[in-house]
């Protein structure tokens, strides 16, 4: 019952957003966008719908291996030693691009913020929270 009730749940938001997103230029066109736009020069209206933005997923470069930023992230460490510490970001690049020096990473992380070693993957201290970062290979 509860899981035919969520199914319906994300059918109807589907659905509404569909209709929804073809609501002043449908599916058909009858010609007459280019006379009304030409008519109304200050009504600067795009048709087409825009590019998607060419970025990636947060990642650091440790030890010449790109490391990916988890999907679950978060951890619930508090403090960790400076001993532990085994570098820290040196430099930064936008995320549309991806890193190609150690300590260089595409996400807006302090420079200077440390990173430590944690299973096969690393922990970066981002935004005040240790965050776990992986390789490719343990993304899932």
């Amino acid at each position: 019952m509860k899981k035919s009730f969520i199914i319906t749940l994300v059918l109807l938001f589907v659905f509404s957003n569909i209709a929804g997103c073809g609501g002043k230029s449908g599916l058909k066109s009858d010609g007459n966008e280019k006379i009304s736009q030409s008519n109304n020069p200050d009504k600067s209206e795009s048709k087409q719908t825009p590019e998607a933005p060419n970025t990636f997923l947060p990642q650091i470069m440790i030890d010449d291996e790109i490391y990916f930023l988890h999907s679950s992230p978060d951890l619930s460490i508090s403090y960790l030693p400076e001993s532990y510490y085994k570098g820290s970001v040196l430099s930064t690049v936008p995320l549309s691009q991806i890193p190609t020096e150690n300590g260089q990473a595409n996400f807006d992380v302090e420079i200077g913020a440390p990173y430590a070693k944690y299973g096969d993957g690393y922990i970066v201290l981002w935004k005040g929270i240790w965050t776990v970062f992986v390789t490719e290979g343990d993304l899932v």
